[in-house]
């Protein structure tokens, strides 16, 4: 049973296990109103991809709790990582991290932390870190006719294809600080999200600076390869598997 893009429906109870890129997770809570909020972000975080009943052990257990106080806590595995009087900001964490653990271990996919649009039936491929610009450069992108395959991950099968990852985008503004429920969707720009793995035309590895001329440099694929490793999410667990696709 597959949960849709904005929701996980279980029948009963305050904990659930799904599997999502073959990799297990258990959610729990001591609170069903939270329990299912818990869910509709889970789902919504991983655009879809989930499995309940999965026979996947799960990698991690995350646990979000209605404290006595009326403040909410986030356990990782059983150990307390946040406690607040802000569900939002206790959200946002989980969705971060149930992410990240997705990225690490996922099975028979490589998450590389990049922006990625479709011309020409190819993935132009942008990583980079956090705050370099990738976003924006997707929209502008985005804005003169490409397909939209996500502002956050290149996600790649055995075969060196990428797959949609096209979550609202992240779209940072001065005074307001991005979160994941006000990403903006592609729509809003004039674009429309790929559906379809494509292979990799091309790589960029670039950051925004003011007053920068653009003067690009062709590197060798092996420089290639050494630039994007950085930004390779699971090099540091599974270095071989992340080398091999």
């Amino acid at each position: 049973m597959h949960g849709n893009r904005d929701s996980i429906v279980v029948a009963a109870g305050h904990s659930v296990t799904f599997e999502s890129y073959g990799v297990g997770i258990l959610i729990e809570s001591n609170d069903a109103e939270i329990f299912e909020k818990l869910l509709v972000l889970a789902a919504k975080a991983l655009l879809g991809n989930v499995r309940l009943n999965s026979a996947e052990p799960a990698r991690q257990v995350f646990t979000v709790d209605r404290v006595d106080d009326g403040t909410f806590s986030l356990a990782r595995d059983g150990e307390l990582l946040t406690e607040g009087s802000s569900f939002d900001a206790v959200a946002e964490l989980f969705i971060r991290l149930l992410r990240l653990r997705i990225s690490e271990f996922a099975k028979d996919f490589v998450f590389v932390h990049a922006g990625v649009v479709s011309w020409k039936g190819k993935a132009i491929v942008i990583p980079a870190n956090s705050g370099c610009g990738k976003t924006s450069l997707v929209v502008e992108l985005v804005k003169l006719g490409a397909e939209y395959y996500s502002d956050e991950y290149a996600v790649l099968d055995s075969k060196g294809y990428v797959h949609p990852f096209a979550r609202d985008l992240s779209v940072r503004s001065e005074g307001r600080l991005w979160s994941e429920k006000d990403g903006i969707p592609v729509e809003n720009f004039g674009g429309k999200a790929g559906e379809e793995p494509i292979p990799v035309g091309m790589v960029i590895l670039t950051e925004f600076k003011p007053d920068a001329v653009w003067q690009p440099d062709e590197l060798t694929v092996g420089q290639g390869i050494l630039e994007t490793i950085s930004h390779t999410i699971p090099f540091r667990v599974n270095t071989e598997f992340s080398l091999m696709y």
